[in-house]
C-alpha cells in the first residue's frame, strides 16, 4: 500500500541530500528518501498516546540511522492538524 504525504495525518521521513561540487562550490543536488512511514489518526486512541508512539518511533529511526555511511541524515516527524477551527 502506498500512502502519499498529502493524505497522511502523520508521517516520518528519513532523508539526506546528495551534494554536487560545481566550480568549487557545494550545492544540494537531490533529496534521497531512505525511509517513509505514513500514518492515519486513530480516533480510538488518545492524541497523547499517539504522540508517544510517534516520538518513540522517531527515536528508533534516529538510532537506526545514527551511523549511516553517507553522512548527515535527517529524521523528520510531521503532524498535520487540519480543520482545527471549524
Amino acid at each position: 500500500m502506498n500512502i502519499e504525504k498529502e493524505h497522511c495525518d502523520y508521517y516520518l521521513e528519513v532523508y539526506h541530500w546528495d551534494h554536487k561540487l560545481v566550480n568549487g562550490v557545494v550545492t544540494q543536488k537531490e533529496k534521497i528518501v531512505l525511509s517513509f512511514i505514513g500514518l492515519y489518526r486513530d480516533f480510538d486512541l488518545e492524541f497523547e498516546d499517539q504522540l508517544t508512539i510517534l516520538t518513540q518511533l522517531r527515536e528508533n529511526l534516529i538510532s537506526a540511522y545514527l551511523n549511516w555511511p553517507d553522512g548527515e541524515v535527517t529524521v523528520s516527524l510531521v503532524i498535520k492538524e487540519e480543520g482545527v477551527n471549524l
